[in-house]
C-alpha cells in the first residue's frame, strides 16, 4: 500500500516469497550436496541480494514484474537461516561440536531476527520506504559474505574432513 499498489498486489508478493522459501530451502540442499554447504549457502546470500536489487528498482520504477519476480526470490533468505546456517555449523564442527555449537549460534541468530524485524519497522516510520531496509540488508549480505570466506580461508571444513 506505500508503493501504491493494491492489497492483492501485496498479498501476492507474500505468496511468491513463500514459495520461494520452500523452493530454495530444497535448492540449497540440493547444491549443498552437489558442491558444498560453502557455496551453496553463497549461492543463496547472491541470490538474495539480486532479489533485494529487484525490489529496490521496483520500487523506484514502480514495475510490479521486478517486484514479482524480487519477492520470489527473497525467499531465498530463509533457506539460509533454517538450512544454511545448520549445515554450516556441521561443516565446520562434525558431529561431535554440533549440539552445543548449534545451540549458541541458534540463539544468537533468533536475536538477531528479531532484532531486525523491530529495526525495519523503525525505519519505514522514520523514513515512510523501505529503500533503507533494502540497502542495510545488502550491507549485511556483504559482511557476512566477507566473514564465510574469512571462515573459509581459516578454518577450511575441519568438521566433514
Amino acid at each position: 500500500m506505500s508503493i501504491h499498489l493494491s492489497a492483492t498486489s501485496g498479498a501476492i508478493l507474500m505468496s511468491l516469497t513463500m514459495i520461494g522459501n520452500i523452493s530454495t530451502k530444497l535448492l540449497i540442499g540440493f547444491l549443498s550436496d552437489l558442491l558444498n554447504p560453502i557455496k551453496a549457502v553463497i549461492i543463496m546470500i547472491l541470490a538474495n541480494c539480486f532479489s533485494l536489487g529487484l525490489l529496490f528498482l521496483g520500487v523506484i520504477h514502480q514495475e510490479i514484474m521486478l517486484l514479482y519476480i524480487g519477492s520470489f526470490m527473497f525467499g531465498s533468505i530463509y533457506s539460509v537461516g533454517a538450512v544454511g546456517i545448520p549445515m554450516l555449523t556441521h561443516y565446520f564442527f562434525g558431529n561431535e561440536n554440533y549440539a552445543r555449537t548449534y545451540s549458541f549460534i541458534g540463539f544468537l541468530t533468533n536475536v538477531g531476527s528479531a532484532s531486525s524485524l523491530t529495526l525495519i519497522g523503525y525505519l519505514y516510520d522514520f523514513t515512510q520506504s523501505y529503500q533503507m531496509v533494502f540497502i542495510i540488508a545488502l550491507c549485511f549480505h556483504l559482511i557476512n559474505l566477507i566473514l564465510l570466506v574469512v571462515i573459509c580461508l581459516r578454518y577450511n571444513g575441519v568438521g566433514d574432513k
